[in-house]
């Protein structure tokens, strides 16, 4: 047995992980989104999201996007755009 071959489980384990990584970062962008329509739909004007916890959420988002660009998630180059944008937008 190679070294290559026993460091493969390592590599698809972390692949997985980024994976997931990256569906917890677009999520919490989508989370947002439902949030503020849900909002719209009930009629209320939410006017300022300054204080509110969706900057913390869209960090947390960013974050775990970076993380699974580090362990080399195909879906990371998706969530990376997508948690940038939506961090600037909450702030």
């Amino acid at each position: 047995m190679t070294l290559e071959n026993h460091d493969r489980p390592r590599k698809r384990r972390g692949s997985a992980i980024g994976h997931a990584l990256a569906v917890l970062s677009l999520l919490c962008c989508l989370s947002f989104w439902l949030v503020m329509a849900y909002y719209r739909w009930k009629g209320i004007l939410i006017k300022d999201l300054v204080g509110s916890p969706w900057f913390l959420i869209m960090c947390t988002s960013l974050v775990s996007a970076l993380l699974a660009a580090r362990l080399r998630s195909r879906l990371c180059w998706i969530a990376i755009p997508v948690s940038i944008f939506m961090m600037i937008v909450t702030m």
